[in-house]
């Protein structure tokens, strides 16, 4: 498993709302900047801003395919966040409710 401090760098960048909804679609296929900024109706300079704190989070990989950079997903990041989770809430699993 990575550290813990790069599970919470990506919880982090999945906090802000642009940035989740970018990972929420890419999470069914690769796109292009240029498809993202349109499905979000945000510019291409906002888009490769989030972009590049996902990137820097591990969360985003980027390709060449011809002249366009396909977005997607690197799901072994998102796995080991799920299992960190998964060790928090066991970890709750016998205390009391607030």
């Amino acid at each position: 498993m990575r550290p813990p401090e790069e599970a919470i760098r990506a919880l982090r960048a999945l906090g802000q709302e642009t940035r989740y909804k970018i990972f929420k679609l890419l999470c069914s296929r690769s796109l292009s900047v240029e498809e993202l900024s349109r499905a979000l109706r945000i510019s291409q300079p906002a888009i490769s801003q989030h972009l590049k704190v996902l990137r820097q989070a591990g969360l985003v990989s980027i390709r060449k395919q011809g002249r366009l950079s396909l977005c997607c997903i690197d799901a072994s990041l998102v796995l080991e966040l799920v299992e960190h989770l998964k060790h928090l809430i066991a970890g709750c699993a016998g205390e009391s409710p607030c």
